[in-house]
């Protein structure tokens, strides 16, 4: 599970294996993307999972089913849990590799346009947001009608709409060219990075009444 993502993609397809195209141009390793339920375009790495072996904190080493994972939007088992992920068996189907890696050469080619990756940045910063009735309501002013495929509110809309995109908070920035990732200009302090996603969270609360969520997890804070 300490296999970087760009490989495990990589490796599978050159093994013949598809179905997990869409974790393309993620960053981290797969025991990172299992332990958030990484994923994009309305999958997640939870649902090419079969199990996970872990190292509980008892020291004792078990094997948890996909159902045991408790895979939610950004959520698992293990980002509620202590347990030290040893590795995963993992699901996919054999397919057209030539559509296959044409569909993971698109998404690296947009990752690439429209994310920030010539600046510090721990990837998109807030959760997206359910698309639910309640939030129709808060946000009826916006056209939200290119969003009910995935039923899921980008933060990087909400950010962007509210005049957010390019803030500053000392060094740290939420991206002028993704509104949804928070980036290091320079010398930014893990304060500065704090302060400036309270800030942003403070500005969508006031403006639309609606809490955004970290995706990252913070350690030691």
């Amino acid at each position: 599970v300490g296999v970087v993502m760009v490989n495990f993609v990589n490796t599978a397809l050159n093994k013949g294996f598809t179905g997990h195209e869409y974790l393309a141009g993620i960053p981290g390793t797969i025991g990172g993307a299992i332990h958030g339920n990484a994923g994009a375009y309305g999958q997640a790495i939870g649902d090419i999972i079969e199990s996970v072996s872990v190292l509980d904190i008892d020291g004792n080493i078990k094997e948890i089913s996909k159902q045991e994972c408790g895979f939610e939007y950004r959520k698992s088992i293990f980002s509620l849990n202590k347990y030290i992920i040893l590795e995963a068996k993992i699901v996919l189907e054999k397919a057209n590799i030539a559509d296959a890696r044409e569909i993971v050469e698109q998404i690296v080619l947009e990752r690439s346009i429209k994310h920030p990756l010539n600046m510090p940045n721990a990837g998109s910063w807030f959760k997206n947001i359910d698309l639910t009735d309640e939030v129709k309501m808060k946000l009826s002013d916006l056209d939200l009608s290119k969003f009910e495929k995935y039923q899921k509110i980008p933060a990087a809309f909400l950010v962007e709409q509210a005049g957010l995109k390019g803030l500053s908070v000392g060094q740290a920035q939420m991206s002028e060219k993704h509104a949804n990732f928070l980036v290091n200009k320079e010398k930014a302090t893990a304060q500065d990075v704090i302060d400036l996603s309270n800030l942003v969270k403070q500005k969508i609360k006031e403006k639309y009444d609606i809490d955004l969520h970290e995706e990252v997890q913070y350690v030691g804070f």
